[in-house]
């Protein structure tokens, strides 16, 4: 089988498709965002254009590189899967249904139907895929809304993989957790508390590092920021001085900056104690699900929606910003008792929930049906 995936190449969930088929299908990779086309181990890629700063001239530039692709690429394959539509992309559905038996369009960031300009480009275009995805109810309820002359017929509620989020990789143990500080670094008798998972502007790194300086107890708590994706490098290392600035007197810091392999982003899961979630926008993100299979303690934004959870019956935090000082008190003093009555059970909730081996059961049914 041919299969075409169009995203942009470090999107974990994309790594998980192609990790998955690869071996015995022939997978290719089309990232109008970084201006790059795979297929097997070669790479066309035009560097300099990463150059341009202007936003509006990089758009042009990847609706133009797409453009490129179409008209001098002639190959057929038997599915192509968008993951996530983007104003570059979109537009190539009608040209590319004349060359895949199935066009599948997975969509699990909201702002491509409620974003106004997106949902009048959008629209249109849907009538020409074989299959919608949905990853929540949410989202497919809200897609309906907003898209009524789309059949319920096309549009199915399935999950997305998370190639390292295994039921049996992850660390709850409190022994190996210890063992595993100190293959880190850290201090295996402090709280490990998380305070961010990307490095990107919606992780609200200022207002965390305001309200982190309110613990009373810093002596007994490591701080840990993963920076390792989410802006570009001149951003993050802006990030990293701030961060350093204002708590290294404070607290001991452990800063994650820098490409991590699978199985390192496994250890640090394992080791964090509490997780700080107060991002800007709602998407479920497969950080939360990874925290929440490995034990952790997930202090969440009261403006941050997730019935997955509600409906798994996830013991979590929720608390404004205002207050997440005092929250991450609360959870410090009730670390003892989660881990006791709760930590257990979240994990064998979102493990049955979303374990790989069964989200890949019905991609197999999707794609080979």
């Amino acid at each position: 089988m041919k299969i075409l995936y169009i995203r942009k190449e470090n999107d974990v969930l994309l790594k998980s498709f192609i990790n998955n088929y690869e071996n015995n299908n022939t997978v290719s990779l089309l990232d109008a965002k970084n201006f790059s086309y795979h297929k097997k181990v070669n790479l066309i890629h035009v560097k300099s254009v990463h150059k341009i700063k202007n936003k509006y001239i990089s758009y042009i530039a990847r609706y133009v590189y797409s453009l490129i692709f179409l008209v001098t690429n002639y190959e057929k394959y038997d599915v192509i899967h968008i993951l996530n539509l983007k104003r570059e992309n979109y537009w190539m559905i009608p040209f590319l249904k004349k060359r895949s038996k199935k066009i599948i369009v997975s969509i699990y960031g909201r702002s491509t139907y409620l974003t106004k300009t997106k949902q009048k480009l959008f629209s249109k275009i849907y009538k020409h895929c074989d299959l919608i995805t949905a990853t929540s109810t949410k989202v497919y309820r809200e897609f309906l809304k907003y898209n009524p002359h789309v059949s319920k017929e096309n549009i199915k509620l399935v999950s997305l993989p998370i190639d390292f989020y295994s039921g049996i990789r992850y660390i709850t143990n409190l022994s190996k957790r210890n063992d595993l500080c100190r293959l880190l670094n850290l201090d295996e008798n402090k709280v490990n508390i998380l305070c961010c998972s990307t490095s990107a502007s919606y992780d609200q790194h200022d207002k965390v590092i305001e309200q982190v300086k309110k613990i009373r107890n810093k002596k007994n708590v490591q701080l840990i920021f993963l920076l390792t994706y989410g802006s570009s490098l001149e951003e993050t290392a802006i990030l990293v001085e701030k961060i350093k600035s204002s708590l290294s007197n404070l607290f001991s810091i452990k800063i994650f900056d820098s490409f991590l392999s699978n199985d390192d982003i496994v250890k640090v899961r394992s080791i964090v104690d509490i997780m700080i979630n107060v991002r800007t926008s709602d998407q479920f993100a497969g950080a939360m699900i990874e925290a929440i299979r490995a034990g952790s303690y997930l202090i969440n934004g009261d403006w941050l929606k997730y019935p997955k959870l509600e409906e798994l019956g996830i013991k979590k935090e929720t608390t404004t910003l205002d207050d997440l000082g005092e929250t991450i008190e609360k959870a410090i003093l009730n670390l003892g008792s989660f881990r006791k009555n709760d930590a257990h059970n979240n994990s064998s909730r979102i493990n049955e929930f979303y374990n790989i081996e069964e989200i890949f059961k019905k991609w197999d049914c999707i794609y080979f049906e």
